[in-house]
């Protein structure tokens, strides 16, 4: 009722694959002990235009907001549509409130 010794191989080597990727990807995730401010901090860091848009009336709007030494947030964008989803989250179409943009 023994597993052949090659067949015993080739599962120790799934198994141990398997683990590998398992630990890879716990590496990805982001620390529990966390505050929530942290996790974001990544995400939060200012963003600037290319050289080529940075005249632009969108860039203009958002030059408006962050003068005044406020930081852009959900709360300045109005939803539009949504575009998609995935395992991740999902892509909404915004624009930037009473600007039009």
């Amino acid at each position: 009722d023994r597993l052949s010794e090659r067949t015993e191989q080739q599962g120790a080597m799934v198994v141990k694959a398997t683990a590998e990727n398992v630990d890879e990807a716990v590496r990805e995730l982001p620390d529990a002990n966390l505050r929530p401010e942290a996790l974001w901090s990544v995400h939060s860091q200012p963003v600037f235009p290319k050289p080529h848009k940075r005249d632009s009336d969108t860039w203009a709007a958002i030059r408006k907001i962050t003068e005044t030494g406020e930081k852009i947030g959900l709360n300045h964008f109005k939803p539009i549509r949504p575009l998609g989803c995935g395992d991740t989250g999902s892509v909404h179409l915004v624009e930037l409130k009473d600007s039009g943009h």
